[in-house]
């Protein structure tokens, strides 16, 4: 292997001012950065990185694109410095090899990960809040989120063909308004996305007849939150998590999300149908099975009595309606019971001594 490193405290700025190609979007097409070495390279910035294309965009023309040209090569941005993705257009990756941003990310021009690119964008250390551009995936690219808990504020994230892997290590580090897996009937895209630390996202487009989106989370994860999402899902369209934990994935914040409950026909788990149908809890939109939420809603039902003890008249304060209260002797006599009681029970025709009171709910 070779290792070439471009240092300074300077920052190299990257300007493709004459592009010509009709679609300078590809991995023969100008370069901004290109590593062509035959055998695997790594070729590290150790300087402020800027891509501030000054061509006029016309189809494609004013991309940055940071090729690699053989597997197992490296183009790395440093730790402690900045790559600023500005200029005219989108920066796209491409290439056998990996692109590891491992520095703090700033500009507001999307990504583009060609086809089978592997994009590390940011680290643990990393502040990408500077960061607001929208994210393009392709057939087999992969891309990896990280940060070091700021968080990147994009439109989207969009898939532009499949099957594609996304993977969000650092919580909340991306909050795009569409995750659009399809966009239209006919795009029967599948997206790969790894939940691997608590993430609040948005709404989510299943558009494409056999579109797939495969929600893989990480045991440690305990929320994984999106809107309503009460549209744009196709009949055929999945949305598959694979382990499942009762009460992580949340829509909304009621049971009405979900197209009011008509897309969770759309849920798989690990691959298929649910072993037993699923809801979303009524009071969170949180997504548990349904015989859970029943017993969860007996669980609910809490309630207090005063004073205690009590001469006359015994108060209930409870958060359901009542149907029916009874109060029993210590031998296990009945010595009153009252049909849909009130928040308040006569008690002072009994004699001194201890009861047991029950409290039945509707």
């Amino acid at each position: 292997t070779e290792s070439v490193t471009v240092t300074g405290e300077n920052t190299l700025t990257i300007d493709i001012a004459n592009a010509t190609n009709s679609n300078a979007n590809g991995p023969t097409d100008p370069k901004a950065i290109w590593s062509e070495s035959a055998i695997a390279t790594t070729l590290t910035f150790d300087c402020d990185v800027s891509m501030a294309n000054s061509v006029t965009p016309n189809q494609f023309k004013g991309v940055s694109v940071i090729s690699t040209a053989t597997a197992g090569s490296i183009i790395e941005f440093a730790e402690g410095r900045t790559l600023n993705i500005g200029g005219t257009s989108t920066t796209s990756f491409w290439g056998l090899g990996e692109v590891h941003v491992n520095g703090d990310i700033t500009g507001s021009q999307g990504i583009l990960l060609g086809a089978d690119a592997k994009v590390n964008f940011g680290s643990s250390t990393s502040d990408v809040s500077g960061y607001t551009g929208q994210v393009n995936l392709e057939a087999n690219s992969d891309l990896t989120l990280n940060a070091n808990g700021t968080n990147i504020a994009s439109s989207k994230i969009q898939v532009n063909a499949s099957p594609c892997t996304l993977t969000l290590d650092s919580e909340n580090v991306i909050t795009p308004d569409q995750i659009r897996v399809s966009r239209n009937v006919g795009q029967a895209f599948v997206l790969d996305m790894n939940i691997n630390a608590n993430q609040t996202l948005k709404a989510v487009w299943l558009r494409g007849d056999g579109s797939i989106l495969n929600l893989n989370i990480d045991p440690s994860v305990t929320d994984v939150s999106f809107w309503a999402n009460n549209a744009e899902w196709h009949a055929n369209a999945v949305f598959n998590i694979n382990g499942f934990q009762e009460g992580v994935v949340k829509f909304g914040s009621n049971d009405s999300s979900l197209n009011g409950g008509a897309y969770l026909a759309n849920i798989q788990i690990d691959g298929a149908a649910p072993s037993e149908p699923l809801a979303l809890e009524p009071s969170t939109g949180k997504l548990y099975y349904e015989s859970t939420l029943s017993v969860k809603d007996h669980a609910a039902f809490e309630f207090s009595v005063y004073p205690n003890p009590v001469k006359s008249e015994l108060n209930i304060n409870t958060n359901v309606e009542l149907q029916n209260a009874t109060i029993y002797n210590l031998i296990g006599k009945t010595v009153l019971n009252i049909e849909q009681p009130l928040k308040r029970i006569n008690v002072s025709n009994l004699n001194t001594g201890i009861y047991i009171l029950t409290l039945t709910s509707n």
